[in-house]
């Protein structure tokens, strides 16, 4: 009775399968469907769920790569090089600057001022990176020469003021320059390095060139 109300329903699951010919059979035979869809469905979501993560994987080493990039671009950013251009470009500002501060002030007095406000930024600068020391364990070579050090700066920086109030900045900042020139060869003479035929034919190069533009 049960296997003719299934077929006189027209259930094309209890025409076409015998084992379905009754409800009971009829409903384990649908169960069985719906456990192997769901199952099909879980494989298919597990392949789109790996394909994801084989993107996200991809997304990470896209990833990685740039923290490299960024990485390598911070290590130039500590080496020699990239500090001596900074010292460069400020060096640079610093004759624009002084040629208009200088103007109608006393020179030596303009060098005095330009003096505090570095003494003021490098307290700044140290205390920021916590590099306070004591002066008293300082050996006394370093010492010595840090003072005359400190002497040479301040007889540059008067001298240096003097001529960007006497004369125009495009003249005076390249022969300032000369000191690269006069640096590599006392250099040489003092701390006994050697100067390769780059170095020299390079330091001839900027005294051509600071002579050159100083004197067009």
């Amino acid at each position: 009775m049960l296997a003719r109300s299934a077929v006189e329903r027209g259930d094309p699951v209890a025409r076409d399968f015998p084992e379905c010919q009754n409800d009971a059979q009829h409903e384990a035979w649908r169960e069985n469907r719906r456990s192997g869809h769901d199952r099909t469905f879980s494989g298919r979501a597990s392949r789109r769920l790996d394909a994801d993560r084989h993107l996200v994987g991809h997304a990470g080493d896209g990833s990685s790569d740039a923290r490299i990039r960024s990485a390598s671009g911070m290590k130039f950013f500590n080496t020699w090089q990239a500090f001596a251009l900074l010292s460069a470009a400020f060096a640079a500002l610093t004759a624009i600057f002084g040629k208009v501060g200088v103007a109608g002030i006393s020179s030596n007095f303009a060098t005095f001022i330009r003096t505090i406000v570095i003494l003021v930024v490098s307290a700044l600068i140290i205390s920021w990176r916590a590099e306070w020391g004591d002066p008293r364990v300082i050996p006394g070579k370093s010492l010595f020469f840090l003072v005359l050090s400190g002497v040479a700066t301040g007889l540059s920086w008067l001298a240096y003021y003097r001529a960007l109030q006497l004369g125009p900045v495009s003249s005076v900042a390249p022969i300032d320059k000369l000191s690269v020139a006069f640096a590599i060869v006392l250099s040489a003479v003092f701390l006994g390095e050697t100067i390769s035929w780059q170095v020299a034919v390079g330091g001839a190069l900027i005294v051509s060139g600071s002579l050159l533009i100083a004197f067009a």
